[in-house]
């Protein structure tokens, strides 16, 4: 499915190196996601029909933003396919639950660029330990695109993984009898509307946001969320380490009121991704503990008495798939809060030169190039 005018050689360049403008990053998902669907779609259509007979669990792997996609997807991965289904990190994976496994779990890892080592090496033991795997890349002519697995090609710039996993979700309950039409056709809706729930959020918020991060200093800043959400904020925590480079604490919903809440202090800044659904309620809690240390809660949801009580309430629309679509658009605030954060302190190659290629090139060679292990050295 190649065609003429795509260059796919060599290493796949992050948003943050290929564009001038950062912030135009933001509104390209929305170009994107149709795109995805269209490109997807049939691929796991004939993939899946073979992976029906006895299955019991399905793992969605990968690092980075494609194990973020990966958790985010899993609700409605579940959902959709009828079978349990868990989201882990690709070394955790192959090294402690691959070699445990067998024919009755599919494992569907995921790395757009096909040069992350550890998702090769997940996707190499779960098939030396007799699953069955489908791959999900943007890059066929890859170390990963070329380990012979049956494979989804999803080239698109940036990532897709969210969108491909929900398909490949969706045509697996299909061909199990698993979902319904009505729980399909949910989905659907989900994925028409969400172009038009980014480029609305943007439109709302881009200027306030911007504002807020010129008046509000990053000393500290936290980012929680439960379900998909927590997908979702693992992958807004990650454009604060990439745009401003700053170190914002990521944790899951519940756990801060464990932990991080007793480092708190007055002033910090929390940002909750809760949109209406099952963490809604206890969001609200959470939100109240942060206020009655006198810190500063960041609400993006859609649920009204929420986005009342926040100190900043970033609404954004509900979206008709339901909770489980949500991450589609509920990380657009954070995006771009971080990168205005990096607009107002200036790019890292501009204030200290030589400094983001060194990071580049280190980085690259810490995930590229790295030793893969075997089913044989971890038994």
């Amino acid at each position: 499915m190649t065609t003429a005018n795509e260059d796919r050689s060599g290493p796949r360049a992050e948003v943050w190196e290929a564009l001038d403008d950062v912030m135009s990053s933001v509104p390209a998902q929305a170009d994107l996601l149709p795109k995805v669907v269209e490109r997807v779609r049939p691929q796991a259509a004939d993939l899946v029909r073979g992976q029906i007979a006895e299955l019991r669990r399905v793992f969605l792997v990968g690092c980075g933003d494609s194990y973020y996609a990966a958790y985010g997807a899993q609700q409605a991965f579940e959902r959709l396919s009828g079978i349990d289904t868990i989201a882990m990190e690709a070394m955790e994976f192959a090294r402690y639950k691959a070699p445990f496994i067998g024919p009755e779990s599919l494992v569907v890892p995921v790395s757009n660029g096909g040069r992350v080592m550890r998702t090769v090496e997940a996707a190499e033991v779960a098939s030396q330990a007799g699953s069955p795997v489908i791959l999900v890349t943007g890059r066929p002519d890859s170390p990963f695109g070329r380990l012979g697995l049956p494979m989804v090609d999803q080239y698109v710039e940036p990532d897709g993984g969210f969108i491909s996993l929900i398909l490949i979700g969706q045509e697996l309950g299909r061909a199990r009898g698993a979902s319904s039409d009505e729980e399909r056709a949910l989905i659907d809706s989900g994925l028409a509307a969400a172009p038009g729930l980014i480029r609305s959020t943007i439109d709302r918020h881009l200027a306030p946001l911007r504002d807020w991060a010129r008046e509000h200093p990053l000393e500290s800043f936290f980012v929680l969320g439960a379900g998909p959400s927590f997908g979702a904020a693992q992958f807004v925590g990650a454009k604060f380490f990439e745009a401003p480079q700053f170190a914002a604490s990521v944790q899951q919903l519940e756990e801060w009121a464990h932990e991080q809440f007793f480092t708190h202090r007055p002033g910090r800044q929390v940002m909750i991704i809760a949109p209406s659904g099952r963490s809604a309620g206890r969001a609200a809690e959470i939100l109240a503990g942060i206020q009655a240390v006198d810190g500063v809660g960041l609400v993006v949801t859609d649920d009204p008495a929420l986005l009342e009580r926040a100190d900043l309430g970033v609404e954004i629309p509900a979206s008709p798939g339901g909770e489980g679509m949500s991450p589609l658009h509920s990380v657009v605030p954070g995006q771009i809060l971080a990168i205005a954060h990096q607009e107002r302190a200036g790019r890292l190659e501009v204030t200290q030169p030589g400094l983001r290629e060194l990071q580049h090139q280190t980085s690259r060679r810490q995930i590229g190039e790295s030793a893969r292990v075997s089913l044989a050295d971890l038994r």
